[in-house]
């Protein structure tokens, strides 16, 4: 989940770069890195993080993805199509982590009516996926800052769809660098939920955030390389502004390497003692997977992910490292399997990288407008909506119609749960509800 405060609409404008701004944008369109734009990069990670996501979008699918979208009538009609867009080319975009054809529901309203979400989200997700009124606590702080933007994305609702939900002040200026990147920061972690089995407990927060921040800005300032630079800068710097703790920007390597390695103590959500996750986390886990992505490529980050899924999760009952001391060494396995070197050898690696991207963001901010606008028009102002998807009428189960709730082919919340259909035992696999071996339903005639 992402929380922020929106900046006011004043912009400010800096030198740059004289820009050929972008005309026309086709789904799957992403501008190629220019000489000029690695100059501003600058470092050969971060060129190489950013052509491999280039490369991705030049493979991503054009079919049209199952998504229904719930807008509430007074959202502005430019913030609800720029959520639209950026949802169809998210799901496009990961398809081949998260098939296209699994439904996703959409809700949006502007910040002033967090109301909509009470009455119309809320209802349909699971007890799990409500944990804490967790959408309740977000309509408190909306009354108490009209600013206030972000999402959520829960566990699957009733029905077993993946859900989110946006919300942002009706005034939001499309050049918003933050906003930008929301709609598929949300979108990043409905993949994640898949690829984890809906259990996120066995990844460290950096992981989890890190890369929603990373892919979520890459897909907002996908037809501007140098919009991306300035949404990177900026981002980096909001440790300053957001952070508790903004003398991390002063950090030394060392300094990093022990941040990371205290971040290795996981405790049990269920003691009390693991509190919201800090800006800082956001940021310097979007560096780290920046890093990943730009040595290792989107094949290796993949497989960390798929790897921490399958291999850590029980020897870290509820992501808690404290007590099960098979914890931290399962995800020191999983990492070295993707990533080819332990967490101890990452860390000094990615360390001193982060020092660097600090000190490129505290030079380059100065000289790139925080309006994104500046450099090429948004996105989804040049794209098209896909048209209604048309989902492919299969009998399931010999024409059987499952009534809300778990039953064989759903998508399922965590590995190895176990629930009851008109009779019969299934247990979660892989993702999705299985009937048990010998198991027959039953269903009411």
């Amino acid at each position: 989940m992402k929380k922020l405060t929106a900046p006011g609409s004043k912009r400010y404008f800096f030198p740059i770069l004289l820009l050929t701004l972008t005309t026309s944008v086709t789904p799957g369109y992403a501008e190629p890195l220019t000489s000029a734009d690695k100059e501003v990069l600058r470092d050969s990670i971060a060129i190489s993080a950013r052509q491999d996501f280039l490369a991705q979008v030049s493979k991503m699918t054009t079919k049209t993805s199952n998504l229904v979208f719930h807008v509430d009538p007074l959202l502005n009609e430019t913030l609800t199509r720029q959520i639209e867009i950026d949802s169809q080319f998210s799901s496009d975009y990961f398809a081949n982590l998260r098939p296209i054809e699994e439904k996703v529901q959409i809700y949006m309203a502007p910040t002033s009516d967090f109301q909509y979400f009470i009455d119309n989200l809320e209802p349909t997700l699971t007890e799990q996926g409500n944990y804490g009124n967790w959408i309740k606590n977000k309509a408190n702080q909306a009354k108490q800052d009209p600013l206030f933007m972000g999402g959520g994305a829960p566990e699957h609702d009733k029905n077993g769809d993946g859900v989110f939900m946006m919300y942002s002040p009706n005034d939001m200026q499309p050049g918003n660098s933050a906003w930008s990147a929301l709609t598929s920061h949300e979108f990043t972690h409905l993949v994640q939920r898949k690829i984890m089995h809906q259990d996120f407990s066995p990844l460290y927060s950096w992981m989890v955030e890190g890369q929603a921040d990373y892919i979520g800005g890459n897909i907002g300032t996908r037809n501007s390389n140098l919009a991306f630079a300035s949404y990177w800068a900026g981002l980096i710097q909001t440790v300053a502004k957001n952070s508790n703790h903004p003398e991390m920007l002063s950090w030394s390597a060392t300094e990093f390497v022990k941040w990371f390695e205290d971040n290795e103590v996981t405790l049990d959500p269920s003691t009390g003692k693991v509190g919201d996750v800090g800006t800082e986390t956001y940021v310097f886990g979007a560096i780290a997977m920046q890093y990943l992505y730009g040595s290792y490529g989107s094949d290796a980050v993949n497989n960390l992910f798929k790897n921490f899924a399958s291999n850590v999760g029980p020897q870290c009952p509820r992501g808690a490292s404290e007590g099960n001391p098979n914890c931290t060494p399962a995800r020191n396995t999983a990492f070295k399997k993707a990533i080819g070197i332990s967490l101890s050898d990452f860390y000094p690696k990615v360390a001193s990288f982060i020092v660097q991207q600090i000190s490129w963001s505290n030079e380059i901010s100065k000289s790139l407008s925080s309006d994104l606008l500046t450099f090429a028009p948004s996105p989804f102002s040049l794209e098209q909506l896909q048209p209604p998807y048309k989902g492919v009428s299969k009998p399931v189960n010999k024409g059987i119609t499952f009534p809300p709730g778990p039953a064989p082919g759903k998508t399922c919340p965590k590995l190895k749960a176990t629930a009851k259909l008109w009779g019969a035992k299934m247990t979660c696999t892989n993702g999705l509800w299985k009937l048990n071996p010998g198991q027959v339903l039953h269903p009411p005639k």
